[in-house]
């Protein structure tokens, strides 16, 4: 489908390592991911999932984290025109970001502060609750600059201004 849009090169940039945000990233080019998700990931990504009540595993899936490309919160990525901002938001993963769209005025969010049915914080990397919490804080003083844009999360409908 994306292919259909355009004829310009397609990359993927994932807000965190979590396979209800990464499933199709193998049908990607260039990928780009938090060096800190790549490091927690290094033998590859955790395949488990939760669709309802129900945990299931996914099979014959294997990502080669080690051919991603590493970002970091001084990584600007280049959309020709539009410049997209990493800002670190550690927590629900140990390379968890919010990317910045300036011109837009557009945060994507990804779990990074929850996903609509609270933070999963029980997944393999996560933080503590407390560490997680003192992340948050660090998280609202930086984004407090971008008072009044959309803020977009992961999941649900859950689009607001901040």
């Amino acid at each position: 489908m994306l292919q259909s849009l355009t004829d310009k090169p397609i990359s993927l940039a994932l807000t965190h390592a979590h396979i209800d945000h990464m499933y199709h990233a193998d049908k990607f080019e260039d990928v780009y991911l938090h060096e800190r998700d790549i490091k927690a990931w290094h033998g590859g990504v955790g395949v488990c999932m939760m669709l309802g009540p129900a945990m299931f595993r996914v099979r014959h899936k294997k990502y080669r984290i080690r051919d991603y490309i590493p970002i970091t919160d001084k990584t600007i990525i280049d959309l020709g025109g539009i410049k997209i901002k990493v800002i670190n938001a550690f927590g629900h993963t140990p390379g968890s970001v919010v990317f910045l769209d300036e011109k837009h005025k557009v945060l994507f969010a990804g779990d990074a502060v929850g996903s609509g049915s609270g933070a999963w914080l029980w997944l393999p990397g996560s933080y503590n609750t407390s560490r997680y919490r003192d992340s948050l804080t660090v998280l609202c003083d930086v984004l407090e600059e971008y008072d009044g844009y959309r803020f977009l999360p992961g999941h649900r409908v859950l689009e607001t201004r901040i």
